[in-house]
């Protein structure tokens, strides 16, 4: 396998982000002080830290907390999980209501909607060059509509993600069905998909569905038709592309592509671990996050593999900051915080622990000491990089209020999945829905 160097990756991924531009694609009562308030009745800074992620983000994180206070013994970091992104921002929004969010906020492409619409992150132009090192950050995350807005800093990217195609090589070849192609058209996959399914163990399918866990796939599809959902400023979606690809869909259902709704329905799909179909080798292919890859492989037996999305030539794809740490506004620990983040995302040893958990780091020192420990599985998603971020497209930023979005949205293609809407009705009620969350 070819080796990828880290300057030429770095290079490689920096370029599509400037490329992008910054144009801000989908695709969820102190005032700030120093870090000696907040204590704990050890007296030690306690700072409050809410991510999302799977198990093995929760091992990674968890070391990396005891490096940073190891490093740092007067402060003490308390975390706050959640499984998925869609109960971490359920959980963040309601603290933020009542004022009592945590110190520290692991964003995603969302972002926008906390530090510009709500308001309720910190600036934190005042700690570059102290208490953050931005020198070694790659200048492209910290621009204007990537991790500054309105000219302030908001958020410090955890590294770039990609969305990715990947695939159970050793159960398709155990079963004797042909592998995917590494680059395919949307035709050329319903046929794959037909043929590894005449081959498939019973129980087992081609596909996940994932038309209606993952937005993203519908907005990269949406992008390609040329009607995009959010192309940074507006939308431009029609009636008749969604209808386009419902219907795709429910014919991959039909053909015994993807599971039934029932089976899907029982699977949430939301990363490696019981709750994936993939992961229990029921399905072949799905849909995932760059960031995402490794975790998979680590929980899995078989031997996985990447291919490129549908039509990839239509130039569709993006690369994208894919978490950012930020800090609430009105924490009294903002200080010690900004501290954590900086050795977060630059000191070296953390960079080797977290790996490319968080999409690949836009921090040069953490970058260098992550490649020298490069695994073959990384090398695999450093392969994919170099082949798609030739074609990537400006990414414009998620919807807006997309986490809005993305939770109706998937309720909606689960009523047309279980027959209780048609997909020309289905089609109405997405189309319906971003104009309303245009208006709020």
């Amino acid at each position: 396998m070819k080796k990828i160097s880290t300057a030429a990756l770095g290079l490689i991924i920096a370029g599509a982000l400037v490329s992008t531009g910054c144009s801000g694609k989908q695709s969820t009562g102190a005032t700030a002080g120093s870090a000696s308030g907040g204590g704990g009745s050890s007296g030690k800074t306690e700072i409050r830290f809410a991510y999302w992620g799977g198990d093995n983000r929760h091992k990674v994180t968890a070391e990396v907390i005891a490096l940073f206070e190891k490093a740092n013994p007067d402060i003490k970091v308390n975390t706050e999980i959640s499984g998925s992104a869609g109960d971490h921002f359920m959980k963040v929004d309601t603290q933020l209501a009542g004022g009592g969010a945590p110190d520290l906020i692991q964003m995603g492409g969302n972002i926008p909607d906390y530090a510009v619409n709500k308001g309720v992150l910190l600036d934190l132009d005042k700690y570059k060059g102290n208490l953050l090192d931005t020198a070694v950050i790659d200048p492209a995350v910290l621009a204007e509509g990537q991790g500054a807005w309105n000219g302030k800093l908001y958020g410090v990217c955890l590294g770039t993600n990609m969305l990715v195609l990947a695939y159970n090589k050793a159960l398709l070849e155990r079963s004797g069905a042909p592998l995917p192609g590494k680059t395919m058209t949307w035709a050329e996959l319903r046929d794959w998909a037909a043929a590894a399914a005449a081959n498939l163990p019973a129980g087992a399918f081609p596909m996940v569905d994932n038309s209606l866990n993952q937005s993203n796939y519908f907005s990269y599809f949406l992008a390609q038709e040329g009607t995009p959902l959010w192309d940074g400023n507006a939308t431009r979606v029609t009636m008749e592309s969604i209808q386009k690809w419902i219907d795709m869909w429910e014919g991959f259902r039909a053909g015994k592509l993807i599971p039934d709704a029932e089976t899907v329905a029982s699977y949430a799909e939301t990363g490696p671990d019981n709750t994936s179909m993939f992961v229990a080798g029921k399905t072949a292919l799905a849909l995932i996050w760059s960031n995402q890859f490794s975790a998979y492989q680590q929980v899995m037996n078989d031997e996985l593999d990447l291919i490129q999305l549908p039509d990839l030539e239509k130039n569709a794809i993006w690369v994208q900051p894919s978490q950012y740490l930020t800090v609430y506004k009105n924490s009294p620990n903002a200080d010690a915080a900004v501290k954590f983040i900086n050795f977060f995302v630059n000191n070296p040893e953390a960079g080797k622990i977290l790996g490319n958990d968080r999409g690949f780091t836009s921090s040069a020192t953490a970058r260098e000491a992550i490649m020298q420990i490069a695994t073959p599985t990384d090398q695999k998603v450093y392969g994919y990089y170099e082949t798609a971020v030739p074609h990537a497209a400006p990414f414009t930023g998620n919807f807006p209020n997309d986490q809005e979005f993305n939770n109706t949205y998937k309720l909606i293609l689960q009523r047309v999945s279980f027959k209780q809407n048609t997909p020309q009705e289905g089609s109405q009620q997405i189309l319906d829905m971003t104009q309303r969350l245009l208006k709020k």
